[in-house]
């Protein structure tokens, strides 16, 4: 594990700046370029993970079991989780009240898992807060979150990030499930990506979600749900822009509670293939 560099129980903060990483690999475990187990206070900044290799899971970089980590100005590019999870970054907490990260002006470009977490998977964290993102051409081979994957977390919020071009069977940008506390998501772009269902974003068994001001356009599912899908869902949609699904609807609500317990205010429905809304709500209802 770890084919640069390997981190367990280390006392002090470890800090690692504009650095470059690229073309290791952990041949028979996780973690490409960076492992780290066991409470670690791990900071980035200004560092390049380029086409480096992971057997299992964290193509580029693994952290696991209270591991705190904070990204600034980081690029994740070409890297490859082949059987698991996390393409570029695979990050679980293990609990969902410790392990806080924070990832800011990262870029995740053209990774791929071979699960899920084409781009990231982040499970179990505790307060998780993504701002000025660009995950852009990341692939989930098999199951969920072709750009980002989120399970499990205590509160999540993202803020003005670029999700396009990922792709998965659901979830093409995003997957998002069982959020513990809040879930927040303003001023993002969520564009031309690709599912099978929830080709923008997936929600499922989220019950406190926020989403303002957010932009999908062109995503394509040729089932259900071309830039949202929602099961188990409850939020306040407001102020966004849904347009242009290239089919699949610009909602689908695929169940009674979420229709019940979810709002959509003053938002702008547009040119979705074959409606702007279907399963439990309707175009009315919008």
């Amino acid at each position: 594990d770890g084919g640069a560099i390997e981190a367990y129980y280390e006392a002090s903060p470890i800090t690692v700046t504009n650095s470059t990483f690229t073309s290791n690999s952990a041949l028979h475990g996780s973690g490409g370029a960076m492992y780290n187990y066991y409470y670690v206070d791990l900071s980035l900044q200004g560092n390049t993970f380029t086409s480096n290799y992971a057997y299992s899971s964290g193509g580029a970089l693994y952290s696991y079991y209270l591991v705190y980590t904070e990204s600034v100005d980081d690029t994740f590019t070409g890297n490859t989780a082949e059987r698991s999870y996390g393409g570029a970054i695979y990050q679980d907490a293990a609990y969902a009240d410790y392990g806080d990260s924070s990832f800011t002006g990262t870029s995740i470009v053209g990774n791929t898992a071979g699960i899920s977490g084409g781009g990231m998977l982040l499970n179990y964290q505790g307060t998780t807060v993504l701002d000025d993102m660009n995950i852009e051409g990341n692939t989930a081979s098999r199951d969920y979150g072709g750009g980002l994957y989120l399970y499990g977390n205590l509160d999540v919020t993202v803020t003005h990030s670029t999700i396009c071009g990922n792709t998965a069977d659901e979830g093409g940008g995003v997957y998002s499930s069982a959020t513990s506390g809040s879930a927040t998501w303003e001023n993002n772009v969520v564009q031309e990506n690709t599912a099978t269902y929830g080709a923008g974003i997936s929600f499922t068994t989220e019950h406190t979600l926020a989403f303002t001001n957010n932009t999908v356009v062109g995503n394509d599912a040729p089932k259900d749900g071309g830039g949202l899908y929602l099961y188990s869902a409850y939020g306040a949609f407001t102020n966004n822009l849904v347009a242009w699904s290239a089919d699949g609807d610009g909602v689908v609500v695929d169940d009674t509670d979420s229709a019940t317990y979810s709002t959509f205010t003053y938002n702008g429905w547009y040119n979705n293939v074959s409606d702007d809304a279907s399963g439990y709500v309707t175009t009315a209802d919008l």
